[in-house]
């Protein structure tokens, strides 16, 4: 499960050669009619012919190295990023390793970098030093959802909101976690209570159609999908699901 999905669009060119025929003018030799004739065209010469073939190979390399770039070293940036955050992070807890910020802060790169276990340690001696640090529960409550366990992110999210109950991050994230596992209406009443606390995002109402459709009430969900879409014209999945919906009119 990723923390994050977004929807990237690529675009894909495709470039036309042109080949202008050069010569003297439009008479033509005898001999060159009876070529023409016999082949079906005029003939290529072979510098043509070989200036084609290695504009054909610069160009096909010139995509790859595109392509490449899209879809390797974008990847490759991220995750070098990652990296030196995680860098950053342990040279801060090495230096000062009493603090919390700086023991949630070291989890959160863990995280970042699909180490899930040390992510909860760190987190966890975070709480620790400061059991009223939200973002220590909240961030432990996503490292959990990694790694599908369900019933100790719920409760990570519900700690979060004992200490800011004016917080609707988590209660967006337990009713992703209600969908996941089934349980509709319980995912129903979180996200509700997420959108009561702010309106304003996406992703509450594309789950709030996730779990309507899910019990059967295509009405409903129809209608918070098209409430996703007034938000955001392009959301992807909300668009996804009313097109399935709409049998893929």
């Amino acid at each position: 499960m990723e923390l994050l999905v977004v929807n990237e669009s690529e675009k894909y060119y495709k470039e036309k050669l042109a080949f202008k025929r050069v010569g003297g003018g439009n008479a033509m030799s005898e001999k060159a009619a009876v070529e023409k004739k016999s082949t079906g065209g005029e003939r290529v010469s072979p510098l043509l012919a070989y200036t084609v073939i290695i504009a054909s190979t610069v160009l096909i390399f010139l995509v790859g190295v595109l392509i490449g770039k899209a879809f390797f070293w974008e990847n490759y940036d991220d995750r070098a990023l990652a990296v030196k955050q995680l860098e950053i992070a342990k040279e801060r807890v090495k230096a000062d390793p009493k603090n919390p910020d700086n023991l949630v802060d070291l989890g959160w790169a863990y995280l970042k970098n699909g180490e899930y276990n040390k992510a909860v340690a760190e987190i966890k001696k975070a709480i620790n030093l400061d059991p009223q640090h939200f973002k220590a529960y909240f961030n432990l409550g996503l490292a959990y959802m990694q790694v599908e366990k369900w019933d100790l992110a719920v409760d990570s999210f519900e700690k979060a909101i004992a200490i800011q109950p004016r917080a609707y991050a988590p209660y967006l994230n337990m009713g992703i976690i209600y969908n996941e596992t089934g349980e509709y209406k319980k995912a129903i009443e979180k996200l509700e209570k997420a959108y009561e606390l702010n309106r304003g995002q996406v992703e509450i109402i594309y789950n709030l159609g996730i779990a309507y459709e899910k019990l059967g009430n295509k009405e409903e969900a129809v209608r918070q999908y098209q409430a996703a879409l007034e938000f955001n014209p392009d959301y992807e999945p909300a668009l996804e699901r009313l097109k399935t919906l709409s049998g893929g009119q």
